[in-house]
């Protein structure tokens, strides 16, 4: 009986990742209490927990640093209560100071707090150049799915998506301080709660100011800013949006608020508990970037999350789905806190960043049992997809 949504399994994601249920049953078949286990392919440490559930040991290795660093996470445990105590103090600080930047107002003016913000890109028709909001022109809200083809409503022509040009604009990098010529998007739909029930809104003049306010801002706080290197999946967004930049990734708001979520965890004195909260920050990178895509279908007729991210490449959807950080930060504490109910001690594992065709540092005859689960190199490039 393998499990692969099960809290533990599920705390945070990787690349192709074999649920710890399933070595679990090799582990207990081959091994006896007391031996050790290596994996020379260990990506987010799945083994390490299969071993320690059955009081075995471990030797775990990756060549990829943020694996090795969540295979460590994944199979220590600290306090729980530090833990979620160091987070929520992080997460009322952030709330009092930087709380502005997710709020809008209800129908009667009053204050309300954001869910999500739609972003759509603009394209031209080819037939007359007439630039559009791909929402406007794509969404078909009575049937509640997206059109393609669809009706230009300039020139009644009917066109695909795939036909049309994408609209560029310059955008003023304050973190670097130069322009960029990049796909234009524009605020369509803003999803928000207000005495703690759910609406949906135009963005009105307040919200449209509050962006451009924040992308002038200069930020505070370190964050990455490294060139995207070209690559088989990284040139997928320097060609299709002109993201050159690894902060390009992410809204303007969104990078504002991780910078300075990840300041916070930085000041955090205690090790465990820091390690902690920065693989927390890792785990909802992905939904925190542009690259969090609109499923349109739940988003109209509900069943399901309406925000996704279409994993194992760099495709950044055309609608795509600004999602407050600070709420989700809040969430992943939750997920990755099931580690720390768990008990897992480092003595118990030996994590090494390194490659799998020299293990001339372990001992001969100190392994008892290799699990070996190889990367799908050819499908997926590991180096790139972690860059973020």
């Amino acid at each position: 009986d393998t499990k692969k949504t099960d809290k533990l399994t599920m705390a945070h994601s990787y690349h192709t990742k074999s649920p710890f249920h399933a070595i679990q049953q090799y582990i207990e078949h081959y091994t006896n209490p007391g031996d050790i286990i290596l994996d020379c392919f260990t990506g987010s440490g799945m083994t390490g927990i299969a071993s320690q559930k059955y009081k075995r040991k471990s030797v775990l290795i990756d060549l990829s640093p943020i694996a090795s660093y969540l295979a460590y996470n994944y199979n220590t445990s600290t306090s729980s209560d530090r833990f979620l105590n160091t987070a929520g103090n992080i997460l009322d600080e952030l709330s009092s100071e930087l709380g502005w930047l997710y709020k809008t107002k209800h129908t009667n003016g009053k204050e309300a707090v954001i869910n999500s913000i739609i972003f759509s890109e603009n394209f031209k028709c080819p037939i007359c150049s007439t630039s559009f909001v791909l929402w406007e022109y794509a969404v078909n809200h009575i049937e509640k799915k997206m059109d393609d083809p669809f009706q230009c409503k300039n020139c009644n022509a009917t066109i695909k998506k795939s036909e049309c040009n994408k609209v560029f604009e310059d955008f003023y990098d304050e973190s670097l301080s130069k322009s960029f010529l990049q796909s234009k998007v524009t605020p369509v739909e803003i999803v928000y709660t207000f005495n703690k029930k759910r609406y949906k809104k135009t963005p009105d003049v307040d919200d449209v100011n509050l962006i451009e306010k924040v992308n002038k801002i200069k930020i505070p706080f370190w964050h990455p800013t490294n060139d995207i290197p070209p690559g088989h999946n990284l040139n997928q967004p320097i060609r299709a949006q002109g993201y050159k930049n690894v902060h390009h990734l992410f809204t303007r708001r969104n990078l504002y608020a991780l910078s300075a979520l990840y300041h916070k965890i930085n000041l955090v004195s205690d090790e465990e508990i820091k390690n902690k909260l920065q693989i927390t920050f890792n785990s909802f990178l992905l939904r925190a970037s542009r690259k969090a895509i609109l499923a349109i279908g739940y988003y109209f007729n509900g069943g399901g999350g309406y925000i996704a991210t279409i994993s194992g490449n760099w495709y950044i959807p055309s609608l795509n789905v600004e999602v407050p950080v600070f709420e989700q930060f809040k969430t992943r504490v939750k997920k990755i806190n099931e580690i720390n109910l768990h008990n897992f001690n480092k003595k118990n594992i030996c994590i090494l960043t390194q490659s799998s065709t020299i293990l001339s540092n372990i001992p001969t005859n100190s392994i008892d049992f290799i699990f070996v689960d190889p990367p799908f190199v050819e499908n997926l490039m590991y180096s790139e997809l972690n860059f973020l």
